[in-house]
């Protein structure tokens, strides 16, 4: 791993920022007059083409996308249909990083400073693994094919959008071996991470205060002032790459913001009132700490202490009653099974889902019914 201090392309981050500017002024004269369009529109659409090809080039752009793995800011092109910094942003940085200098001087650096046994078995193994995720994805992708035939165009439609996410998401793999190759761009991604899980509370508790959502979620909608957030499941998963993130930079490099972290990612759970965000954090707590101590169960009586506090000074929100209730009511119907319930309805849900779903395997074992198509035929 290299040690620079020098930035780089600063100029060009400049040049970046200002078309953001630029944007972003566009954007709010749009916000501000509905029925504004022509002149405008276009300022957007391209100043949107420049930040997105300038910050490909840079690793400012990988650290927006990373913050958009905590926070998943969105702009509604059709009412269900958004479209976020990795569509803009992926779509020129990785064929520029792959056929460009980033990856050939992040192998060179490799081969001249990595030596030796071990990093060679993790280079190996490396290999195997883009290997075996690019047959994986070319085999989804031929899977949709069928899609269009058997379901229709819109069901093929919806599954091609859904891989294009997943294949967004994976692609940060390789760019991260490519772009992290120094101490200072790995604390500037914790960095972005913090100011990720920080930004997820902010618009999360804005949303519950100011539009009243029982449920806020991750995913921020820019171009929606009335419906600010969805994904409030994903939002409450979030929680558990906060602990790990403070987890794992704490005890190596000690900072006052892991403190205030914690409290953040718990308004978050609480928030969200996500019980798959329970499961998860308390899955991860069973299986990372492999010693109780005492510090570990102060923390855990302080972040409880911060989860009861948020949950009491929530405002009453739609129908379900008190806000104090709304949180520790979900869980109790949970688990005690409360007939009639909508939390053991949305839990059996998902069981007979799960049933569905291996009957559908059962009845399509051989070549399946395409990438993330069951939805449309169970």
């Amino acid at each position: 791993m290299t040690t620079d201090v020098k930035p780089t392309h600063r100029p060009a981050e400049f040049l970046a920022g200002g078309f953001l500017v630029v944007l972003s002024l566009s954007f709010a004269l749009v916000l501000g007059n509905p029925g504004l369009s022509g002149i405008p529109i276009l300022v957007i659409a391209l100043t949107a083409i420049v930040a997105a090809l300038i910050l490909s080039q840079v690793y400012a752009g990988y650290l927006i996308m990373v913050v958009c793995c905590f926070t998943f800011a969105v702009v509604a092109v059709t009412p269900d249909r958004y479209l976020n910094a990795f569509d803009c942003i992926l779509l020129f940085m990785f064929p520029f990083a792959l056929m460009g200098t980033l990856r050939r001087r992040a192998q060179d650096e490799s081969r001249a400073l990595e030596v030796g046994p071990g990093h060679d078995r993790i280079r190996e193994a490396t290999r195997r693994f883009a290997k075996a995720v690019v047959i994986y994805y070319s085999m989804a992708a031929v899977s949709i094919i069928p899609v269009i035939f058997r379901i229709g165009t819109e069901a093929a439609l919806s599954s091609a959008l859904i891989l294009v996410r997943t294949i967004e998401g994976a692609l940060l793999f390789p760019l991260g071996l490519w772009w992290l190759r120094s101490e200072r761009r790995m604390n500037q991604l914790v960095g972005a991470a913090v100011l990720g899980g920080f930004l997820l509370a902010g618009v999360m508790l804005t949303d519950r205060l100011t539009i009243g959502t029982t449920r806020p979620g991750m995913t921020w909608i820019l171009n929606q002032p009335g419906h600010l957030t969805e994904d409030p499941n994903q939002a409450g998963l979030n929680f558990v790459l906060l602990m790990a993130l403070v987890f794992a930079h704490h005890p190596a490099r000690p900072r006052f913001w892991n403190y205030l972290l914690m409290p953040a990612g718990i308004t978050a759970l609480v928030l969200s009132q996500s019980r798959a965000g329970v499961l998860a954090a308390t899955a991860f707590l069973m299986l990372g700490v492999r010693r109780i101590r005492a510090r570990y169960i102060l923390s855990a009586v302080l972040l409880l202490g911060v989860g009861a506090a948020v949950t009491w000074l929530l405002p009453p929100v739609g129908i379900q009653g008190p806000g104090q209730h709304d949180f520790g009511s979900r869980i109790m119907k949970t688990v005690s099974m409360q007939r009639g319930s909508p939390e053991v309805y949305s839990w059996m849900l998902r069981v007979y889902g799960y049933i569905t779903s291996l009957k559908v395997f059962l009845d399509n074992w051989l070549f399946g019914v395409g990438f993330f198509a069951a939805m449309f035929v169970s």
